[in-house]
């Protein structure tokens, strides 16, 4: 349209209004091309699946215009599920350009009846001099590993080709994209997993940020052994073995028992102490006695003699 040749933009009010009501007067213009989500099945391989679903959303355009054609209500409060996809089907609707916000969306929208999919949203705050951005992705996992599904202006932003063995690899891989264009990354929140279909839970809520994570100034370490943790709560990893309660302090004092105990007069380790010990009474067994309890007894009493003639018998069996 010759109209919209050589605008310089922003516009002013009064040429917006001129530019929008001569788009509303061309009666010939092309319908937009409406993005029909990619019809799958169970049948398929969830990694062809994961695969076409990015596919789909990336043929979404980038809203770069900085305002939203959807009322998301972004992220920063509880959604239901039931609205989550009634946003969803909207945008294949009117097929507008997205961001991130959206992207998540379609993907629960297109994983919704794939039971063998499970989804979890992870929000990444960042900073770079001064300015802060947030974004979002949908983590997915099946047969035993992850990736992700998403969209972003940089593509380490977005998708992760499934592979990743442990939700804490995959965010270090987020983290380490992040670096790669000089973003700080001070915060992670992760979600809840996300019910599907055939659940009487469709009208929960949506909880995006279930769990935050700070990580700024931080150790990754410490950053890292959270993540495990909330991996473990969600059955993505196995739960550490708890000990029965005292447990724990029972077998230190019996440990404590053990190398605290002073050699019994005619033992074996008070003669090996004493320098009086004979073949005799180093036999198979008193050496086995020697093993397991005498050099920690030297270790306690710091017996010199002990320490010069009961550890080389121990070591030479």
């Amino acid at each position: 349209m010759p109209e919209l040749q050589g605008l310089t933009f922003p516009l002013t009010e009064e040429k917006l209004g001129e530019v929008i009501a001569a788009v509303r007067a061309k009666t010939d213009l092309p319908c937009p091309t409406r993005n029909d989500p990619p019809r799958l099945t169970l049948s398929s391989s969830p990694v062809s699946r994961h695969l076409a679903i990015q596919a789909y959303i990336e043929a979404y355009e980038y809203n770069f215009t900085g305002e939203n054609f959807f009322n998301v209500k972004g992220v920063r409060q509880n959604q239901s599920l039931f609205r989550v996809l009634e946003v969803a089907k909207r945008v294949i609707r009117e097929s507008l350009p997205i961001k991130c916000v959206e992207a998540v969306y379609l993907g629960i929208y297109c994983t919704q009846s794939m039971s063998d999919i499970e989804r979890l949203p992870i929000i990444f705050n960042s900073e770079i001099s001064g300015h802060r951005y947030g974004h979002i992705v949908l983590a997915v996992k099946y047969s035993g590993k992850l990736g992700a599904i998403g969209l972003s202006r940089r593509n380490e932003l977005m998708f992760k080709a499934w592979g990743f063995d442990t939700l804490s690899d995959l965010i270090l891989n987020y983290k380490q994209s992040y670096e790669k264009w000089s973003h700080k990354l001070n915060k992670i929140k992760l979600g809840t997993l996300i019910p599907h279909e055939g659940c009487s839970r469709v009208n929960d809520v949506v909880e995006w940020a279930n769990t935050v994570i700070s990580s700024k100034g931080v150790s990754w370490e410490d950053v890292d052994e959270q993540i495990h943790k909330k991996a473990r709560q969600l059955g993505w990893e196995p739960k550490e073995v708890s000990k029965p309660p005292g447990a724990v302090a029972k077998a230190r004092s019996k440990q404590a028992d053990v190398v605290g105990t002073l050699p019994k007069k005619d033992s074996i380790y008070s003669k090996i102490s004493a320098g009086t010990e004979t073949e005799k009474d180093m036999d198979s067994n008193q050496v086995h006695i020697c093993l397991s309890v005498c050099r920690p007894v030297c270790r306690s009493v710091g017996l010199s003699a002990c320490l010069s003639v009961c550890r080389p018998v121990c070591l030479s069996v």
